[in-house]
């Protein structure tokens, strides 16, 4: 069927937007957000080395977080980013930068 990022109309998707958690450096550690339909919104979340490809594990859309509306969408991505800067999660981009990456893939629901 294809890799669900690189592929994703092969699962009836489209990608919305995605974003990094921290500056890429030979990895990867993202959020995407996938639309199905009209309204239905899906979040993935990844991280690896430069080696394996973002996704590759993903067999079905149900191994994704969702269906979400557009509002439910925004909640739980606001609460991943408040749960990832407020553990202290490693380095990584500011809380104020993540939230402007989300608003930006927001602004294309």
């Amino acid at each position: 069927m294809g890799n669900i990022y690189y592929s994703p109309e092969s699962y009836g998707l489209q990608i919305v937007g995605d974003f990094e958690w921290s500056e890429p450096d030979y990895s990867f550690d993202m959020l995407v957000v996938w639309k199905e339909g009209r309204g239905k919104y899906w979040i993935g979340e990844d991280s690896g080395c430069s080696c394996p490809s973002p996704f590759e594990d993903i067999n079905d859309i149900n191994q994704l977080d969702g269906p979400y509306t557009k509002d439910g969408l925004r909640k739980r991505i606001n609460y991943r980013i408040e749960e990832r800067t407020d553990n202290g999660y490693g380095y990584g981009y500011s809380k104020a930068q993540l939230k402007k990456f989300a608003s930006d893939i927001l602004s294309r629901c």
